[in-house]
């Protein structure tokens, strides 16, 4: 017998893959630069500038390396 939690984790994968689905490497990108800016600030609140500066400096990272 296969567990709610289980069931629910697996649902909420594949709803995530749909809507992660047919998005571009830049758009990805960004929704990764996002994910760094929540577990950094918590609870703050975040523009647009400050997640393009992320992937900015992300990428410029990846430049020097």
């Amino acid at each position: 017998m296969v567990r709610t939690s289980a069931v629910t984790f697996v649902c909420m994968l594949l709803f995530l893959l749909c809507c992660l689905q047919g998005l571009s490497i830049l758009e990805l990108c960004l929704i990764i630069a996002m994910k760094h800016l929540v577990e950094i600030h918590g609870d703050e609140q975040f523009n647009f500038q400050m997640v393009y500066n992320g992937w900015n400096f992300s990428c410029f990272k990846s430049l020097i390396k």
